[in-house]
Order: C-alpha cells, then structure tokens, then sequence
C-alpha cells in the first residue's frame, strides 16, 4: 500500500486549508447574489436563476437551515454544502483522471489530464470538471450529482480560477497514495475542529462533525473490522462446524493460527480474517478455543 509521506501530507494539507477558505468565499457569494436568505428574489434575477433559488431554499430547509415566519432564512448549512460540493467535484475529479478511472461513455477508454481540457471544448462543457461530472455521475451518482442543485449553482469564475488551480498544482503523487482522498475529508474540516475546541462549547448536532470526522489509518479499520465482524463470524462459523476444529494445532502467540484463519475464512473468494486475533477457550470451551 502506498502511502503520503509527510512532507506530501503537509502539502495536502495546506491545499486542503485553502481551498476551504476559498470555496467559502465562493459559497458566501453566491448565496449573496441569488439572496438567498432573502424572503423575496430580487428583482434583476432572471426566471431560470428565481427557480434555482427555490431549489436552493428548499434544499437549505432539508439540510436543517431554519426558515424564519417572515420568510426570511439561515443559509450556513446550505453555503457549507455549496462549497464542500464544489470543491469536492474538481477534486475527485482529479482522482479519476490521475488513476485513469474516468471513461469515455462512447470510446470506452480512460480520458488523460492531456486531453481532459480539449475534450471538454469540443464537448462544449464550460470546463473540464464539468466534463468529468457528466461522464462519471452515471456510474458514480452519490459523488456526481446531476440533479444537485448545490451543483447547479455557478460560482463566480474568479473563485473557480482559484479553486481551479489549487487542485491541478498538487502533485500526481498525492493523486496515487492509497490514504490521500481519506486525508482530505480530515483537513476539510481542520479550521471547524479548531475552533470548537477553542470555545469549549456541548457538543451538538452542529459541532459533531467538526470533532468527529477524523481520517484513520487503513491498517487501524481493518484491526477493527477483523477483530469485531471477523470475530463474530469466525465464532459462528466455527460454533456451526465443530469438526473444524478438530484436531487443531495448538494456537501459537504471537502468531495466530493460520489453519483457524482458513477454515473461518468468509466467502468462496476466501477472505481470511488476517489481523483476528485468537487466543484460547471461549468459542469451545471443551476444546480450548476462543475468540478475542
């Protein structure tokens, strides 16, 4: 598994940081110009601009920002999705183009940085992140939203410029360690976490995200995940089958059974539980095995 070095993950970091300030500004703006908060849309906006800010509102209200009797309503959910939506767009994007994980749906084939930009011209997409949307939100629907309306919104291109230019100046390094995308989410909310922690307020619904919302190392999941779900299942497994155990070598420390990681082994592709840790009698207490 590759992973960032630190000086990579600094650098990460530091963009991370950034784009969040920028694309805040971005979402602040945007908000502004559609007056969104407003009780009513202002006169210059066009019939296809006072529909997008009804969606908006309406989307505002889903995500739990507070509609007021007079109309009027808080948009800090709504501006914090706005610029985590659009930020994330470009970055992921990136991603799949770096890992040639974006197809093309007509060739078949995965599209390069080199040509991302050109085909995006003759496509005619306004950019090439718009490009990549179209082509990756048929299989990837969760992260690429067509019927967004957080996606809909176009951000002033001066913060696009910016945001724009954040993301192509990482290096491809970052693009192909196995643990970047997971680092991202973490300084995402960096700032948030900081500031929570410095006005010692209850946590709430409102902060719980800031504070909880940490990357973890691949290998601590997978301890996690093998000694919890692998356990229970190895524990059934074996309960059900007791002739499996039969005839067992005695379990060895520090290396675990490897003849016990076989036969509790999940699925016909054989996924074996390798970080479980077995020790001695609880699963079969008449036998002298168990599971930690």
């Amino acid at each position: 598994m590759t992973t960032l070095g630190t000086a990579l993950r600094k650098r990460l970091e530091n963009t991370i940081r950034e784009a969040r300030e920028v694309a805040d500004e971005a979402a602040a703006d945007a908000v502004a110009r559609l007056a969104i908060a407003d009780a009513r849309p202002p006169a210059y906006l066009s019939d296809r601009q006072k529909a997008l800010r009804r969606r908006l509102r309406a989307h505002a209200r889903s995500l739990g920002d507070k509609l007021d009797a007079d109309d009027t309503m808080e948009t800090r959910r709504l501006a914090e999705a706005i610029a985590y939506e659009h930020w994330h767009r470009m970055l992921f994007g990136r991603f799949l183009v770096e890992r040639d994980l974006l197809i093309h749906p007509k060739h078949g084939v995965p599209i390069s940085r080199g040509d991302l930009k050109e085909l995006a011209e003759e496509e005619g997409f306004a950019d090439e992140w718009e490009l990549v949307e179209r082509f990756a939100a048929p299989t990837l629907p969760a992260v690429f939203k067509p019927d967004d309306p957080v996606l809909e919104l176009e951000l002033d291109p001066h913060f696009q410029l910016r945001l724009r230019r954040l993301v192509t100046e990482l290096p491809e390094q970052v693009f192909a360690a196995d643990d970047s995308l997971g680092w991202t989410y973490q300084f995402w909310r960096a700032n948030e976490k900081k500031e929570v922690n410095e006005r010692q307020v209850k946590i709430g619904a409102a902060e719980l995200p800031a504070v909880t919302q940490l990357f973890t190392e691949p290998y601590m999941v997978k301890f996690l995940l093998h000694n919890t779900l692998g356990a229970w299942w190895a524990r059934n497994v074996l309960a059900a089958n007791p002739d499996l155990m039969r005839n067992a070598p005695k379990l060895a420390k520090p290396e675990p059974n490897r003849r016990f990681r076989a036969r509790s082994a999940l699925g016909r592709a054989g996924y074996f539980w390798m970080i479980c840790r077995f020790t001695s009698a609880r699963i079969f207490p008449q036998r002298g095995c168990k599971l930690n």
